[in-house]
């Protein structure tokens, strides 16, 4: 037991001296002890604690003795001096400890390291905050090189210059009673609300948005005697601030379904149009809530094989879905899905906007009932994901596919499309980008199933003309007879 706690005393990181409280003498110290001072272990046990205390503090110390051979704790703060004449300022606690024959007490030694102004300073002008000193009549005595480089102001700008006239050229005319405020508080000693944001006019007139934290020092009858000031930078929060919370308004007001979704597929996020388009009873919780519950189940087939491949190979889908309400019924939807990354490129969450689009899905319906007995059939091209969407009943009845597949690639579709008519149709798409056209109609080739070419007539418009860049080309396929 004893080797164990001698062991333990020897590898404490705290230095620790025990010593004899009669006559002050050192009986052990531990490596710490000695690294602090500097001394090796047979000079040490040649001295005693006054040896530690330079000449002015060994008065203090005979004035204070009795407290380091009775009182338990911490007896106060004192300078220390090591080997080599350096100072330092120490806190010592002392306890009593147990021995076999002699009265034994131990000290704990904390360094207290003091910064000295120029090491001060040095360590706040390299860190990220911008750093004003000013004195006791607000003159601005020391200004880091990144408070200048923020604002564009130079050191000869800045030197010597009362708070009161800096305020008068930097400040906004809104900010000026708040400044003066927070100026007579500090003279006032009150500490308090001297974090506060500001607005700062640069050289070039920009504005610099800032954080402001004041430390004011004062003397023992409380007359201010320094004051620091740190400025954090914070214009690109401001900006992102606003950014988010127009965002918010835009999100909140959209009529749309506009949803954030996680990688396994739950929901963060439902605006409330969406909820009221889906008509999730009140109040919606997103607790085991996933996008399984708001489209069907053959759209979320199509997500899962599809659409999330896609997504994760591009970034972007967009698309028509079906989507279902809480009573059951079906919602056809425009829709489009982005991914959102990580530094590390992983997927951090989806964001889904959809828009309700079953009034123009009942009007193609009824088209498309007027259209069965001429070959026709609809088809949609988006040009953000350059992907192309063929209705498969038309693709099986005039071309003979048996497949049900409707989203095709650009690249597939030009598969299907005679090498002679795809660059006309190129040329048409590149015109509806550049809206040198809002229609077309054109005579193509598609590859039958069987492997002939069959004359169709190609006729499209802008759908969400209203936007630089369509979202949708949508348009009609007949076979020519």
């Amino acid at each position: 037991m004893q080797s164990q706690q001698a062991t333990l005393f020897q590898t404490c990181p705290t230095p620790s001296i025990i010593y004899d409280p009669a006559s002050l003498s050192i009986v052990k110290t531990n490596r710490a002890t000695l690294d602090l001072y500097g001394y090796d272990e047979q000079e040490i046990y040649e001295l005693s604690l006054f040896d530690l205390f330079p000449g002015d503090e060994k008065h203090t110390l005979m004035d204070a003795v009795d407290r380091f051979k009775e009182e338990e704790g911490n007896v106060g703060s004192w300078i220390q001096v090591d080997k080599n004449g350096h100072e330092f300022k120490v806190e010592i606690y002392v306890h009593s400890i147990a021995a076999e024959d002699h009265e034994r007490r131990v000290a704990y030694i904390y360094n207290v390291h003091q910064f000295s102004k120029d090491e001060l300073t040095y360590h706040l002008s390299n860190g990220p905050l911008g750093i004003l000193y000013w004195n006791n009549e607000f003159q601005l005595e020391i200004v880091s090189e990144l408070f200048t480089r923020w604002t564009g102001y130079t050191l000869e700008d800045l030197y010597g210059r009362n708070v009161r006239d800096l305020a008068d050229q930097f400040v906004p005319h809104e900010h000026e009673h708040m400044v003066a405020d927070k100026i007579k508080e500090l003279a006032e000693g009150n500490k308090n609300n001297n974090s506060f944001e500001l607005k700062i006019k640069a050289k070039d007139g920009d504005i610099v948005r800032a954080q402001i934290y004041n430390s004011a020092e004062y003397d023992e009858v409380g007359n201010l005697k320094s004051v620091l000031t740190m400025v954090e930078n914070v214009t690109e929060k401001s900006q992102l601030r606003e950014r988010q919370y127009w965002l918010t308004n835009i999100i909140s007001q959209s009529p749309d379904f506009i949803a954030m979704i996680r990688p396994d597929n739950s929901f963060i996020y439902i605006n409330q149009a969406g909820q009221d388009i889906i008509e999730w009873p009140e109040p919606m919780k997103m607790d085991n809530k996933s996008l399984k519950n708001v489209l069907s189940k053959e759209a979320f087939h199509q997500f899962k094989k599809e659409i999330r491949p896609h997504l994760d190979e591009k970034g972007l889908w967009k698309g028509d879905i079906t989507m279902t309400r809480w009573d059951g019924s079906r919602l056809p939807a425009s829709a489009v899905i982005m991914a959102h990354y990580k530094e590390n490129m992983e997927v951090s969450h989806y964001s889904l906007i959809c828009q309700d689009i079953s009034t123009v899905e009942e009007q193609q319906r009824k088209l498309q009932l007027a259209m069965e007995g001429r070959n026709a059939g609809f088809w949609n091209f988006y040009p953000q994901s350059d992907t192309v969407e063929l209705d498969p009943q038309w693709m099986k009845k005039s071309l003979g596919y048996p497949t049900r597949k409707s989203l095709y690639e650009l690249d597939e579709f030009k598969e299907l499309t005679h090498p002679e008519d795809i660059s006309e149709m190129e040329k048409l798409f590149r015109a509806f980008r550049s809206e040198d056209v809002d229609h077309f109609e054109v005579k193509l080739r598609m590859k039958h199933h069987e492997g002939r070419w069959v004359w169709i007539k190609c006729r499209a418009s802008q759908a969400n003309q209203e936007i630089s860049e369509p979202l949708r080309i949508t348009g009609i396929n007949q076979v020519i007879d």
